[in-house]
């Protein structure tokens, strides 16, 4: 024992399977399968010697090994991961850990682990049988005790007992019911919690795979460790991460809101499901136009913080979510959800807009350099109608705020041109017969070559730029024919600004100097010196 003090480490093999693979129980027939292995090297494996550097038992490290846990992890994990990973009758190992792990985070500047979710006492009587109530109230919420409690819940599990389908739409609200008041009352949800929370949800619906609530990043049967793939994914993984007490009710926008969003508690369970109702109402009665506004107006609270509980938000996964928006009208329920936060604002566009032209124009006039600028400068010595010169101005605004060297998701380097960042904020289009193709076009090409999202876009349409006859928006497969440019303008910005869509990169700086002079907002870095300057022209009385 003098010359192991820490008793002999289990050795755990890994086999190495394509990240594609679902998890699945090991039987005996792939135990025999013909695979290959990777030893773990204990001697050389930074994390062992940083847990036997704690004088724990090999018994305790190897539970953190099968957990999959790495020096990464143990920088994140948190107090109540290590109560589930150390408990009785391992509490001295427990103490020693949590000792050894607040002096080692400390040394790499980080905050120690959390404090006990309960008192000790109170712990050590649960782990003991004792006094079992904090352990089993823990273990009481389930994934199948919570969505019983829950109205939604439990109608969403009725309607797929009729239908066997499950939607986006209704796995969402489950992942937030089993996740979001479990976090609530005990914190982060454990491995072995998140796969027994699969389980009952496969169950519960089998037409959902067990791994598309949660992958971990390996699967151990006795001493083999199977990887499964390069990080832990799953609805339930991803919402045990982002989800925090108190953020789901706050929303992120960009500028701030005129009135309060209501906090979430506000809505019951029978209010949420009554505006779930509403929304399925209005996708299939779209002919009764003045009822749907009636209703959109009505449901705007619950839409709002709907979409800011999003956990990725992009054109399609927004008309995904409220396909009524394709509608040729589509554009007014956004007005509606725009007025709704920003009521002040609603008409700041065209109250602002001859001001703003007369502070900016001089600065076209001496900032605007490139070849194809100048050419289109010259159009405003032109008679123009009140709709071309408001697009030709329009257009210029990228040649005086170009676009910075942007990092792609590639790691590549991209320096946006002058017509690059134009047709990202403003594109022209000569003939009506070929709009439709040439934003298709446009969009395509912006996501092979840079892997860029669409973004809402203004679309202009005439023969030249002076002699302009369509002015229209488009928002993922949904196209809004406007009456004028600066009404294009208008629904488009607020597009953005409504379902927190982020500006295009490339002319994220135009967008930004609207947003900002006219709207409002909040300033972001992109151009933020020359916008703030353009600003304190805006603000200084003739």
């Amino acid at each position: 024992m003098d010359d192991e003090p820490y008793g002999k480490l289990t050795k755990i093999e890994i086999e190495e399977v394509p990240e594609t693979n679902v998890i699945e129980e090991l039987d005996a027939e792939g135990e025999d399968a013909d695979v290959s292995y990777e030893e773990l090297d204990y001697e050389n494996d930074p994390l062992v010697q940083l847990l036997q550097s704690f004088h724990i038992s090999a018994e305790t490290i190897n539970k953190f090994l099968a957990n999959g846990y790495d020096l990464d992890g143990l920088k994140i994990i948190e107090r109540q991961e290590i109560e589930e990973l150390v408990g009785h009758p391992n509490l001295a190992d427990r103490t020693k850990l949590i000792h050894g792990l607040n002096i080692w985070r400390k040394s790499q500047k980080l905050p120690p682990v959390s404090t006990p979710l309960a008192p000790l006492e109170t712990n050590i009587q649960s782990q003991s049988c004792q006094s079992p109530r904090s352990v089993t109230k823990r273990d009481e919420l389930t994934a199948t005790f919570l969505l019983q409690k829950s109205t939604r819940g439990k109608q969403i599990i009725e309607e797929f007992n009729s239908t066997k389908v499950l939607t986006k739409a209704q796995k969402r609200i489950i992942t937030h019911i089993v996740i979001d008041e479990f976090k609530d009352s005990f914190g982060k949800l454990t491995h072995d919690e998140l796969l027994f929370r699969a389980c009952e949800l496969s169950n519960l619906f089998p037409s959902e795979p067990k791994d598309s609530w949660y992958q971990p990043t390996f699967a151990v049967d006795g001493s083999k460790k199977t990887r499964i793939g390069r990080h832990p994914k799953g609805a339930l993984y991803d919402r045990n991460c982002n989800y925090r007490k108190g953020t789901a009710q706050q929303g992120g926008t960009r500028q701030t809101s005129d009135s309060t969003t209501p906090a979430a508690n506000i809505f019951s369970d029978d209010d949420w499901m009554e505006y779930q109702q509403s929304k399925v109402w209005m996708r299939h009665h779209e002919d009764e136009w003045p009822a749907i506004l009636q209703r959109w107006i009505a449901t705007c609270a619950y839409r709002g913080l709907e979409v800011s509980r999003l956990e990725s938000r992009s054109c399609e996964t927004i008309l995904d979510q409220y396909p009524t928006l394709r509608n040729a009208e589509g554009y007014q329920l956004t007005q509606i959800d725009f007025d709704a936060k920003f009521a002040s604002k609603s008409s700041a566009l065209f109250d602002n807009w001859s001001k703003f032209v007369s502070k900016v124009k001089p600065i076209l006039t001496t900032d605007v350099t490139d070849k194809s600028g100048k050419e289109i400068l010259l159009l405003l010595d032109l008679e123009l109608n009140e709709d071309c010169r408001d697009a030709v101005f329009t257009v210029l605004i990228p040649y005086i705020l170009p676009s910075s060297v942007l990092t792609l998701q590639n790691k590549f380097k991209w320096k946006p041109s002058y017509v690059e960042s134009r047709n990202s904020f403003v594109l022209w289009v000569k003939n009506i017969t070929d709009m439709q193709s040439e934003v298709e076009s446009h969009h395509k090409s912006r996501l092979e070559k840079r892997r860029l999202q669409r973004c809402p876009l203004v679309v202009i349409v005439g023969s030249e730029l002076n002699k302009l006859n369509y002015f229209i928006v488009s928002f993922g497969d949904a196209y809004y024919q406007l009456p004028t440019f600066l009404k294009a303008l208008d629904v488009c910005y607020k597009l953005f600004q409504t379902y927190l869509l982020e500006f295009p990169p490339e002319s994220a700086g135009s967008w930004n100097l609207l947003g900002h002079v006219i709207y409002g907002s909040q300033l972001n870095d992109s151009n933020r010196a020359k916008i703030l300057s353009i600003n304190a022209a805006f603000n200084t009385e003739p």
